[in-house]
């Protein structure tokens, strides 16, 4: 793809008023785009039932876009398709999750 993702401090994430957990994500920007790849599961192992996306328990990974490889997302699909440990890709339109809080920072 031609990116580099670097190692981001660990996400928070407020799950109620009294409870957070840590996620893991990498990042890359340029003048053009945004990557952002977050681990699904958090990194308390005590929290795993405390996704990032709850919505898709399937998932071990979720990658933000923003700019161009926003605008081709079917292009950055195929891509990733053609690594041989990536299984599944979806395209999940943020506005739709019900969890698209944990993606405001």
């Amino acid at each position: 793809m031609g990116s580099r993702l670097v190692r981001q401090p660990d996400l928070t994430v407020l799950l109620d008023k009294d409870s957070f957990a840590s996620y893991v994500y990498y990042a890359f920007e340029n003048e053009v785009n945004v990557l952002k790849l977050f681990r699904n599961k958090p990194n308390e192992a005590d929290q795993i039932k405390n996704l990032l996306v709850p919505e898709f328990p399937h998932f071990d990974y979720i990658l933000l876009t923003q700019g161009e490889a926003h605008m081709s997302s079917n292009r950055l699909q195929e891509l990733l398709k053609n690594i041989p440990s990536i299984e599944l890709t979806a395209f999940i339109p943020l506005p739709a999750l019900k969890s698209k809080d944990n993606f405001i920072f």
